[in-house]
């Protein structure tokens, strides 16, 4: 009797030692993919770190540069108002006013618009049943498709916004 015993406690030790082996690979694996994942996401908070100092290093220096020529501008400035008197556009150019300034912002606005009409000798209108979003959305999908045409573009030029008039 005692030895039926054993053997059935040997089973069922046998059992939960295969399923904590098991257990204890499955945890083994999963414990070198956190590793591995922590590694990585070291490695990139190191080059993230690196590439922030050189930045800020850059905009420091352009910083420095700028003040130095405003300093400049500001020294010659007051050597030329020294020199000669004021003028209305010297005046003008250092004291823009907002009517000024809203009249040069609308032109702006205007030379980044684009018209599309209708071919008049054409039966249907294919942009006329699309929303304004619809019209942006197509805009973006074409300029897209010109591929090496479009080469020449402003870097990041993409459409924003439409209206219909």
């Amino acid at each position: 009797m005692a030895e039926k015993v054993t053997t059935v406690v040997k089973a069922h030790l046998q059992e939960q030692l295969e399923s904590f082996n098991t257990n204890m690979e499955t945890m083994r694996d999963a414990v070198e993919h956190v590793m591995e994942a922590a590694k990585e996401i070291t490695n990139k908070m190191n080059e993230f770190n690196d590439e922030f100092q050189e930045t800020s290093e850059k905009l420091a220096q352009t910083s420095q540069d700028l003040a130095d020529k405003t300093q400049e501008a500001v020294t010659q400035d007051h050597t030329t108002q020294d020199a000669c008197p004021a003028t209305y556009t010297t005046i003008a150019q250092q004291h823009i006013p907002i009517a000024h300034l809203t009249i040069i912002t609308r032109g702006e606005m205007d030379d980044k618009q684009i018209l599309i009409q209708k071919d008049m000798n054409a039966n249907s209108n294919t942009l006329g049943n699309l929303t304004e979003k619809d019209l942006v959305v197509k805009a973006n999908i074409a300029l897209d498709l010109m591929g090496m045409e479009a080469i020449d573009q402003p870097k990041d030029t993409k459409f924003v916004s439409a209206k219909k008039i």
